[in-house]
């Protein structure tokens, strides 16, 4: 079977792993096939994960509060 971790079962600490690991200056830039495979979850989730902490400084599943995305 597919051992894959879907986008939104990913672990709120393994999300914020991720952020750390994207963003701590000690680490030389790590791409997201690095951070991906220490997390073990796929490139993409990564990247998605990252994107949504830029965009809303927030990792969690809900909807962001304010404007609705149009």
């Amino acid at each position: 079977g597919c051992n894959c971790i879907h986008l939104m079962s990913l672990p709120l600490h393994k999300r914020y792993e991720i952020v750390f690991l994207a963003e701590h200056k000690n680490v030389s830039q790590l791409g997201p096939q690095r951070i991906a495979k220490i997390v073990k979850c796929i490139p993409k989730t990564v990247t998605r994960w990252l994107t949504r902490w830029i965009e809303t400084k927030g990792l969690s599943d809900r909807s962001r509060s304010g404007a609705p995305r149009r």
